[in-house]
């Protein structure tokens, strides 16, 4: 498992296309799996953004929670 941590990060452009950027640039393989940590305060989105950007990049949601940060666990289908 890849483990992906970006929530002390500081990104002074637009969230939303970091993130875009970020599924982007990740290089996985069928059977690997990601887990990705981020920020509830810098990325205030909410399952269904995480969702609709998954099918532009051929990932599924494997697990996602949102308590405190936001942790999601990603699957290359």
């Amino acid at each position: 498992m890849i483990i992906d941590d970006r929530r002390y990060i500081s990104c002074g452009g637009d969230s939303l296309t970091y993130l875009k950027s970020l599924l982007k640039s990740w290089s996985i393989d069928i059977d690997d799996d990601v887990m990705l940590y981020l920020s509830r305060e810098k990325f205030p989105y909410k399952r269904e953004v995480f969702e609709k950007l998954c099918l532009m990049y051929n990932l599924r949601i494997i697990k996602f929670d949102d308590d405190n940060d936001i942790s999601i666990l990603f699957r290359k289908i």
